[in-house]
């Protein structure tokens, strides 16, 4: 599975990571973006948490942070 230079480096920024994924990620970023399927799912889950917190408004609307984690979390699906 392959994303972006900017939605790597988003997921950097963004998520809690563990240490190892961390290290999984930064060497996807530099080598083209690719990443496990396993890794997927992985950052898949943390994502949809994240936008559990802030990825809504008061009103229920997706926030700016919230649409960018849900395309991610399609990309993620779609691999």
């Amino acid at each position: 599975m392959r994303l972006s230079q900017a939605d790597l480096e988003y997921i950097l920024e963004a998520l809690e990571l563990s240490v190892e994924l961390r290290a999984r990620i930064e060497k996807a970023r530099s080598g083209g973006g690719v990443l496990t399927l396993d890794d997927a799912d992985t950052l898949r889950d943390l994502c949809g948490e994240r936008l559990q917190i802030c990825g809504f408004d008061s009103e229920y609307r997706p926030t700016e942070e919230g649409e960018r984690l849900e395309k991610l979390i399609d990309e993620l699906f779609s691999g």
